[in-house]
């Protein structure tokens, strides 16, 4: 038994994603990785070779988590928490944010079209407005799932006190 748990613990130091040397590795790795082979792209089934994907998603995955443990300190890394709580909602709901976003850009006059551009307007280089639609498309499924909720936790005790 005291076996295994060493064996545990050594593997548990091993995920540790704090070594600064190993995130320079880990990014020089997919850097070059990405130079020398060329892009991978998992949805067109197109990588050049196992050990490249392999080796490249470890990679990329300690380098991510690096920068996760650094933020998770700051108030940025709490709204990305909330947003990875809710990013179920957020995926299912972005959709009909975006349509509200653009009914309500063309009612203002900021965006010129009809029906063609109700999922999202040609944005060209236009940064606010790519900005205003990633704000919209993480608000308005995070309100509204505030709000359900709210609204479900109220009448669940209206019904308690009813009976």
């Amino acid at each position: 038994m005291m076996k295994a748990r060493k064996q545990c613990e050594m593997s548990c130091d091993l995920m540790h994603t704090d070594n600064p040397y190993l995130f320079v590795i880990a990014v020089l790795i997919v850097y070059e990785s990405s130079l020398l082979t060329g892009s991978v792209a998992l949805n067109l089934n197109r990588y050049k070779d196992v050990l490249q994907l392999i080796a490249d998603s470890i990679a990329a995955l300690y380098a991510i988590c690096f920068i996760s443990k650094k933020l998770e300190k700051f108030r940025i890394g709490k709204v990305l928490e909330l947003c990875g709580g809710e990013s179920f909602y957020i995926m299912g709901l972005h959709i009909v944010s975006f349509k509200l976003c653009t009914m309500l850009l063309m009612f203002l006059g900021i965006v010129d079209g009809g029906l063609e551009y109700l999922m999202t307007p040609k944005l060209g280089n236009n940064v606010t407005l790519l900005i205003v639609y990633t704000l919209c498309g993480l608000f308005f499924p995070v309100a509204f799932m505030s709000g359900f909720r709210r609204l479900k936790s109220f009448i669940l005790q209206n019904i308690h006190h009813a009976d």
